[in-house]
C-alpha cells in the first residue's frame, strides 16, 4: 500500500521515505508549458541512481521557502558524489546550484491538470 502525503512545505518532503508518494501543488510557471502554477504533481522517492536526463524532479533550495520542480538536463559524478544539473522548461539558463542527495526530494511521476492550472496556462498563452 502506498503512503500518501499532501503538502507544500519543504521540511516534511525532505524526510519522504523511499517508495512513498506525495502530492504537491505547483506555485510557479518555471516549467511552463509542461507544468503550470495550479497543477498538482505526484512525487515518489526513488534512488538518485535510477534518475535520467529529462526526468522531472522536486528538490529543496536553501534560498527558497518552497520546493522546486525542474527537469534534469545532466548528471555528474556517480554513487555518493552524484549531482543533478537542472533547469526549468520556461527558463533559458540552467540552475546555478546542483542538486545533491541532501536536497533531492523525489521524482515527478504524474502531473494532474487542474482548473486553476488551465486558467493560468490560458492567461500565459494570451500574454497576461
Amino acid at each position: 500500500m502506498k503512503k500518501s502525503l499532501r503538502t507544500s512545505s519543504v521540511t516534511p518532503l525532505l524526510a519522504l521515505p523511499y517508495g512513498s508518494t506525495c502530492v504537491a501543488r505547483v506555485i510557479s510557471n518555471s516549467m511552463y508549458p509542461t507544468i503550470v502554477a495550479g497543477d498538482d504533481i505526484e512525487i515518489t522517492k526513488v534512488s538518485m541512481e535510477t534518475l535520467h536526463p529529462n526526468d522531472i524532479i522536486l528538490f529543496a533550495d536553501v534560498n527558497s521557502p518552497h520546493p522546486i520542480v525542474h527537469r534534469i538536463i545532466r548528471i555528474d559524478g556517480n554513487n555518493d558524489n552524484r549531482t543533478l544539473i537542472t533547469k526549468g522548461d520556461f527558463i533559458t539558463q540552467k540552475d546555478v546550484k546542483k542538486v545533491n542527495r541532501r536536497s533531492y526530494i523525489g521524482k515527478v511521476i504524474n502531473i494532474r491538470k487542474t482548473l486553476r492550472g488551465f486558467v493560468n496556462k490560458f492567461l500565459l498563452t494570451i500574454g497576461m
